[in-house]
């Protein structure tokens, strides 16, 4: 896949996830039937924040913050298999192997900041506005 398609796609798929967020979260406050500027600051508090959490989780995890985590699970389920509990690389060969794989495979972060941002922007113009 190129990375001017891979970037469409994080982008409409992100687009798409905070808009249908914002909706139901305003939906569920009754934001159709009641005009409440408290309402759409709920709205859109919610999606801005969870979208920016999930751009951190997926940095950090890009930087290798979770290596040891799925290296210990590695472990534990080649002993828990039929090959006699060997592992083919130790700790720093995985954690080596990783960084390399890293080198060539970065994570599209900018839509997460970018629709996150916004939606933190927008909730910040209308408490503004609120109070």
């Amino acid at each position: 896949m190129t990375y001017l398609k891979k970037n469409i796609i994080s982008w409409s798929v992100i687009s798409a996830v905070s808009v249908g967020l914002f909706v139901f979260r305003l939906w569920s406050k009754g934001g159709f039937t009641d005009f409440s500027l408290y309402v759409f600051i709920d709205a859109c508090f919610y999606p801005g924040i969870i979208v920016v959490l999930v751009g951190c989780l997926v940095w950090t995890g890009y930087e290798g913050v979770f290596d040891v985590f799925r290296y210990g699970f590695q472990s534990v389920f080649t002993h828990m298999g039929g090959n006699g509990g060997k592992l083919s690389e130790d700790y720093n060969g995985y954690k080596k192997r990783k960084g390399e794989q890293r080198k060539y495979s970065k994570p599209i972060l900018l839509p997460y900041f970018c629709i996150g941002g916004a939606f933190l922007i927008a909730t910040l113009i209308l408490v503004i506005m609120f109070y």
